[in-house]
């Protein structure tokens, strides 16, 4: 029989069994709310009631709330509202702000009221800030929010509005983590200053950020452990914001452990004191041709020697481009790179890392040759000098090799050939075929592969 869903009290009144849950687990299902949608929960129950009073987590969203659409009057008033009759001595755990638009004409005291609630928020020792809006004018930070002391995260969205960053050398005493997406910055040296003047930011994430007149991104913190920096809008085939195509980017973070670079590359890269990076991974497309680009990949390669894991993609290197990697990067040594990341569009940076690598435990390519790729120009490469060149790796520590995007061409069974006639103590290869290439052709390069010469009788191949 069907349990039922609610009892019998002794008053004879059914209560509904959520409301008999703790009030700490109550709380916990209402931070997952919108506050609009708490405050309806609350005819629930009588016991309710005036629970959403001490809901240490706010968040407003304007399509959520009905409104005049030139006046935003309901939306503003409810904001208002819940602000004014919630607990004063319940702490804001978070306050989330989405999809706020104002204009200046038609909307004069839009910008007023937000400045309003954020400081509301601040004196109500928030501390997690997320902000999502439509400005039609630069937004600044409050000066209740620069020294607000409880504030650890906060995200701010503009769409592509400017926001001026405040003017100090030390401001947010508690911010751990700062998230700044699809904005306008406009003054390097403010921006420079107002990063290390946040004393103990572990993490930062620049996402789809327009750095406006910067020649150079400074980034420099003490403290700084995770650094993102992204335009995502590359990828749509719309450019949003442009990246650093325009800038220099330099970065001085001796306690950075994960360091993320994705879209349109920096002119120029500078890394120092990058002494505890762990993990590393380059996702860009260079504007770039020829030794522009090596010179590029050298420095990031040089300033990141440090990582255990190293993604690169993609480098994208035309075949025009010199055979021989930079001379200076021979001396590099990637004594901590145990896992390596990067795509096959260029055999000698291959070659370069798993010289440089004597440690490298795991191999991952993501196989990019154009069918006219010749063997000659590049994998024999491998072959002609390996007699000159020691792969420590591939005779002490390499373990693990994955090939992703495989089609069969020639150039991809040789570098096959020899990464398994070297692997002395390889244990496993992976081979994924491209999803578009025909079963007979794999078939048939699957044969060929198995009858390769392999250094490790250990190994096993797998075919995915």
């Amino acid at each position: 029989m069907e349990e039922k869903l609610t009892t019998e009290s002794g008053n004879g009144g059914a209560e509904d069994r959520i409301t008999k849950l703790p009030e700490p687990i109550i709380q916990c299902i209402f931070s997952f709310l919108e506050t609009i949608d708490v405050i309806r929960s609350s005819a629930v129950s009588r016991s309710w009631r005036h629970l959403w009073t001490s809901i240490p987590h706010l968040s407003f969203t304007q399509s959520t709330v009905w409104t005049d659409s030139s006046t935003n009057r309901r939306f503003k008033d409810f904001v208002n509202w819940v602000l004014i009759n919630r607990n004063p001595s319940v702490c804001i755990e978070k306050f989330r702000l989405t999809n706020y638009w104002f204009e200046e004409e038609g909307d004069r005291d839009g910008k007023n009221w937000f400045y309003r609630w954020v400081s509301l928020a601040a004196r109500g020792n928030v501390k997690e800030l997320d902000l999502s809006i439509y400005p039609d004018v630069p937004i600044s930070f409050p000066y209740s929010l620069v020294t607000c002391q409880s504030l650890v995260a906060l995200k701010v969205e503009l769409w592509m509005r400017v926001l001026h960053l405040p003017a100090v050398t030390s401001g947010f005493p508690s911010l751990k983590s700062l998230e700044l997406k699809r904005l306008t910055l406009n003054d390097e040296n403010v921006a420079r200053n107002f990063i290390a003047g946040c004393h103990i930011l572990e993490h930062l994430s620049l996402n789809s950020c327009v750095f406006q007149g910067f020649k150079v991104l400074e980034i420099y913190s003490a403290n700084l452990k995770c650094l993102n920096i992204s335009d995502t809008s590359y990828l749509e085939g719309t450019i949003l914001a442009g990246g650093l195509s325009g800038s220099k980017l330099e970065v001085d973070c001796p306690k950075l452990v994960s360091f993320t670079f994705s879209g349109p590359s920096a002119l120029e890269y500078s890394f120092k004191n990058l002494l505890s990076i762990d993990k590393a991974s380059i996702v860009w497309t260079p504007a770039f041709e020829g030794q522009e680009i090596y010179n590029l990949v050298s420095q990031v390669l040089s300033g990141l020697r440090n990582a255990k894991v190293l993604a690169l993609y993609p480098l994208f290197f035309p075949t025009s481009v010199e055979r021989l990697y930079p001379a200076k990067l021979e001396s590099l040594s990637f004594s901590r790179l145990k896992v390596l990341e990067l795509d096959s569009s260029h055999i000698n940076w291959v070659k370069l890392l798993l010289k440089c690598a004597p440690n490298l435990e795991v191999l991952l390519l993501l196989i990019l040759f154009p069918k006219e790729h010749q063997v000659e120009d590049e994998t024999t490469l491998l072959e002609r000098e390996d007699q000159n060149i020691e792969f420590e790796c591939l005779r002490k520590s390499l373990k693990r090799i994955h090939l992703i995007f495989v089609r069969g061409y020639k150039v991809e069974l040789e570098l096959i050939r020899f990464l398994l006639k070297h692997g002395l103590a390889l244990e496993e290869m992976t081979i994924i075929w491209k999803r578009d290439v025909e079963s007979k052709y794999t078939s048939e390069a699957q044969e060929e592969i198995l009858q390769f010469q392999k250094a490790s009788s250990s190994v096993s191949l797998s075919f995915l």
